[in-house]
């Protein structure tokens, strides 16, 4: 009877062995890591698009839904202030109508300013005393689009950074051009010690859906 005995592996080709597994296993560390670090790079650069998108959109869509009448820019076209028929930021959300005329019944102003020196939007509310569905008058309080940072009793919240620019200007019958430009220094580290400027303009046309009749 003849008895088959397996041989072991030598020291040498263990050490091959082990030898071509870390050379597969540095091979895909460092191409995770250079992976990584472009995706890291990239989300850096979209970071100024993302900042001045999300401001258009969020104001675009409030300056759609106000009313043509009371649309009122500010100094320079770098605050705008118009009427919003929302409930105020600290109550639930909802439209009412007027019980007669089934117009809305507006209840705040609404304001976004640009700060040059911090290079942030912010948007204040006031709410309107009384609500009302009548805009023959302007609503009180009527403030100018640039009285509503030095207000006590409006209620503020930062809405864009790092804006180096910030425009609304009326661009035709209840259009409104908005321009919104973006700047942040990126690192770079991957191609350069030193960070790179990175700056976006974003632009739209908002239509505002109110109109006198």
């Amino acid at each position: 009877m003849r008895i088959l005995v397996r041989r072991g592996f030598s020291i040498l080709e263990l050490m091959v062995g082990m030898s071509i597994v870390l050379l597969f296993l540095s091979i895909s560390y460092f191409t995770l890591a250079q992976g990584v670090r472009y995706v890291r790079e990239t989300d850096t650069y979209a970071f100024p698009q993302k900042e001045g998108a999300v401001l258009v959109r969020k104001l675009s869509e409030e300056l759609s839904n106000s009313h043509e009448r009371w649309v009122i820019p500010g100094l320079q076209a770098a605050s705008v202030r118009f009427l919003s028929a929302e409930n105020p930021d600290n109550q639930t959300t909802r439209l009412d109508f007027d019980a007669v005329t089934g117009r809305p019944l507006w209840k705040k102003w609404v304001c976004y300013a640009w700060n040059s020196i911090t290079k942030q939007v912010s948007r204040y509310e006031v709410p309107l005393a009384p609500t009302t569905a009548n805009l023959t008058n302007e609503p009180n309080p009527n403030y100018l689009p640039d009285v509503f940072p030095t207000l006590s009793n409006a209620r503020r919240r930062v809405v864009g950074r790092d804006i180096v620019d910030f425009k609304v200007v009326p661009s035709g019958t209840s259009q409104h051009t908005v321009t919104v430009t973006s700047e942040r220094l990126i690192p770079v580290a991957s191609r350069k010690t030193t960070p790179e400027r990175v700056r976006v303009t974003l632009r739209a046309t908002v239509v505002i859906l109110n109109q006198d009749l």
